[in-house]
């Protein structure tokens, strides 16, 4: 009769244990785009800017640029926009889409 009484109660405090030692589980693994998106999405102030040929150095040209990288849906093409650009011709957009390479998912399009 000990023995049933005592085989019980080990039976509980296992039950017990095996209860309390289930987890929830570990989040999954962030995909390469999610690590190098939730590194770029901020605003960005230029330091340097150099063209090629015979243009070089244009760093006072564009010192007010900023860049800001949006990501509000968290779906691509993810937001940018540029403010701060000189009057005139220049190479970049005021904003735009952009996405990651789907050969090179840490490359930007």
């Amino acid at each position: 009769m000990k023995f049933l009484r005592f085989s019980g109660l080990v039976v509980l405090i296992g039950g017990f244990m095996l209860l309390a030692s289930c987890g929830k589980g570990k989040d999954p693994e962030p995909s390469i785009e999610e690590k190098q998106l939730k590194l770029l999405v901020d605003t960005w102030e230029l330091t340097e800017a150099t063209f090629g040929g015979t243009t070089g150095n244009r760093t006072t040209d564009y010192q007010n640029m900023v860049l800001t990288i949006s990501n509000t849906d968290n779906a691509s093409p993810y937001d940018y926009s540029v403010t701060g650009l000189p009057a005139g011709k220049t190479p970049w957009p005021a904003s735009g889409t952009w996405k990651f390479s789907e050969t090179i998912p840490a490359q930007i399009i």
